[in-house]
């Protein structure tokens, strides 16, 4: 029987290989990456579906990812919002991109960041049309269960600015 040693804290209390490299390492020094800290990402990249890692692998794969994410999420919270009802105010906006649409979200400011980071993440930083709407589904008996789906046009407001300062 051999005995695994973490390699950062030389500990002899081994439970955990990192996902990424396969070294021991223990309870102490692994980090976690846990299904919330990319909650808006619909598709993760491979290397970051694993669970746990050990310190030299998590500064050097997931700590660039979550540092990208968190800008992202920064540039979706600044992210300019008009509502369908607010069309007197956009209708000299070019809509030139084809909506974005997210569906079974738990409540309306989920939908709404869901909304928000998409756009954010194709470049864009204002979305107009917003539509939220609630849909109920019952879940079998008496319970009923709120979802909501949303669809929005994104819209690059720069360069609107742009074209008109041109004309």
């Amino acid at each position: 029987m051999s005995l695994n040693i973490c390699e950062q804290c030389l500990s002899k209390k081994t439970a955990i290989t990192c996902s990424s490299c396969s070294k021991y390492t223990c309870k102490k020094c692994v980090q976690f990456v846990d299904e919330y800290s990319f909650e808006f990402i619909e598709y993760l990249p491979a290397s970051l579906q694993d669970k746990g890692f050990c310190s030299v692998c998590y500064d050097e794969h997931v700590d660039q990812e979550l540092s990208h994410y968190q800008n992202l999420m920064e540039l979706a919270k600044n992210i300019n919002v008009y509502k369908k009802e607010q069309s007197a105010e956009t209708r000299l906006m070019r809509r030139e991109k084809k909506p974005i649409k997210v569906e079974d979200c738990n409540d309306r400011q989920s939908t709404l960041m869901r909304l928000a980071f998409l756009a954010a993440q194709q470049g864009y930083e204002t979305i107009v049309d917003v539509e939220l709407n609630p849909k109920k589904i019952k879940q079998g008996g008496r319970y009923k269960k709120i979802v909501w789906n949303g669809s929005a046009v994104p819209i690059d407001s720069k360069k609107q600015k742009n074209k008109k300062a041109r004309a």
